[in-house]
């Protein structure tokens, strides 16, 4: 219910958890929101593929520059790694993102990111100089590497409280 309908969560848990004096419903209605705030404020789950990357220019047989997403290796495990992604497989486009019109590695990842694990997304890819799609099913991101996108447990945990205390404070209490 966090990730289809967040406002009637947090309107059921939010009045309960300001006024609750029972430190074992304090704690599970703290899981339920720290769950709404992993989707509605951190995005997670974020659609992950697996590869670590570089951004070159390349020049085709035409002798036009354009630039890409080198591979440079996929995470074992990973969608790009069951999908048979290869290092030096040039990325060209992803779905309708055109790496030759936005030309940053930053641009890339976000992309991929608003897409949800599961999701199949459609790369065109340069290798040895053909062109070729391949479909790829979105993993999520291995937990041993969600520091690295959301922040340390600290700040995250920081974050969350802080969303939490401006969000029940702007939240009405509702009676029921």
């Amino acid at each position: 219910l966090a990730e289809t309908n967040a406002q009637a969560v947090l309107d059921q848990c939010l009045p309960v958890y300001r006024r609750t004096e029972d430190p074992e419903v304090t704690v599970r209605l703290q899981g339920v929101l720290k769950r709404v705030f992993e989707v509605q404020v951190l995005k997670l789950p974020r659609g992950f593929l697996g590869i670590h990357m570089g951004l070159i220019q390349k020049v085709n047989a035409n002798g036009v520059a354009y630039n890409a997403i080198r591979v440079m290796s996929t995470v074992e495990n990973t969608a790009a790694a069951d999908a048979g992604l290869q290092p030096n497989d040039l990325v060209l486009r992803i779905n309708d993102f055109d790496v030759d019109k936005n030309p940053s590695l930053e641009a890339f990842v976000k992309y991929v990111q608003s897409h949800r694990p599961g999701e199949t997304v459609k790369l065109t890819v340069n290798r040895m100089d053909r062109e070729q799609e391949i479909s790829v099913k979105l993993g999520e991101i291995p937990e041993s590497m969600k520091s690295s996108v959301t922040g340390d447990r600290i700040s995250v945990e920081k974050k969350f409280q802080e969303w939490l205390k401006d969000t029940s404070a702007r939240q009405p209490d509702v009676q029921k």
